[in-house]
């Protein structure tokens, strides 16, 4: 498949960190990476479940070289889940190594891992507040915001040695990732509380 990567979402400052802190440049024993998903099968929200993952397909079009709109007119190339397995739900998505697919995923488990924390953008009576104000609150907000996600990302096992620097440029991708589907992530949110039991991300690899 060929490359589509927005290079304004995946460029080569954001390649460097995920090879250099979480593949560990061993790309040539990684054989896949595989994003894992674990769903309770009892009385699920037909309208939560497919919110959740309109928003992983929405997150992961946004990557595409062109956008979000070019993506969603590809006849092919959307992103799959491989294997759905039964009992609980478990939906696995996974991708070999190829081209940039491998970052994509990676940047994809880390905005829906860490979406329960995400704050959505300032609305409501705040919104109707206009000039300094609007701009204090927003400015404020997406502070709280950072350190949160910033403080669970420092007890994941996969991204646990980014330094600070490096956590706030991913945290940057995964707002920029997510600002513009506010109704699907209140959704995609109450989805992950009440129906996911799990959500991981392994690396495969081939090294004997």
């Amino acid at each position: 498949m060929k490359l589509l990567t927005n290079p304004d979402i995946i460029n080569c400052s954001i390649i460097k960190t995920i090879n250099n802190y979480i593949i560990h440049d061993d790309t040539q024993f990684i054989s896949s990476v595989e994003f894992r998903i674990v769903i309770d099968d009892k009385n699920l929200s037909v309208r939560d479940f497919s919110a959740f993952f309109k928003l992983l397909d929405n997150v992961y079009g946004r990557m595409h070289r062109a956008g979000l709109n070019s993506y969603t007119k590809l006849v092919d190339d959307h992103l799959k889940i491989k294997t759905i397995k039964k009992g609980s739900i478990e939906a696995i998505i996974e991708v070999g190594l190829a081209e940039l697919e491998v970052h994509k995923i990676i940047i994809l488990y880390i905005a829906i891992k860490y979406l329960p924390v995400y704050m959505r953008a300032v609305s409501g009576t705040v919104s109707d507040y206009m000039g300094a104000y609007r701009d204090y609150e927003e400015t404020k907000l997406l502070k709280i915001q950072r350190k949160n996600l910033e403080r669970n990302m420092q007890d994941d096992s996969l991204l646990k040695t980014l330094p600070k620097k490096e956590r706030l440029k991913l945290i940057k991708v995964i707002e920029l990732l997510l600002s513009k589907d506010d109704k699907l992530i209140s959704r995609a949110q109450r989805f992950i509380h009440k129906y996911v039991k799990l959500i991981e991300l392994k690396i495969n690899n081939n090294n004997p």
